[in-house]
């Protein structure tokens, strides 16, 4: 990832309207508005966690992608020695499953 973006990114439910999403330097990367999911007084606390849920995706992806590169990197670097591409495929899942829960 970028040094201008830094990880691990965090987000922080601002108001029952915003929901903001930050990087490992306290600066807003981005900020989901509820007005723009076309909010009514019926649907807010449906899309309250819709939205909460879409920046969690967000997050995790963008966390897990420097995982799994990583993972991949010392698997290319020899460190899971094999010609078997299904082992490889193998152990960087685990590797990245494992990297996510610390």
């Amino acid at each position: 990832m970028s040094d201008y973006t830094p990880l691990p990114w965090t987000m922080t439910g601002n108001s029952w309207q915003y929901t903001s999403i930050y990087d490992a330097g306290g600066h807003v990367v981005c900020r989901l508005d509820l007005e723009d999911w076309g909010v009514t007084e019926e649907s807010q606390d449906r899309l309250e966690k819709a939205q909460a849920e879409a920046a969690e995706l967000i997050i995790k992806a963008v966390n897990l992608h420097e995982t799994l590169v990583r993972a991949l990197t010392d698997i290319l670097d020899s460190r899971y020695a094999s010609d078997n591409p299904y082992e490889i495929a193998r152990a960087a899942l685990a590797l990245v499953k494992w990297t996510a829960v610390q």
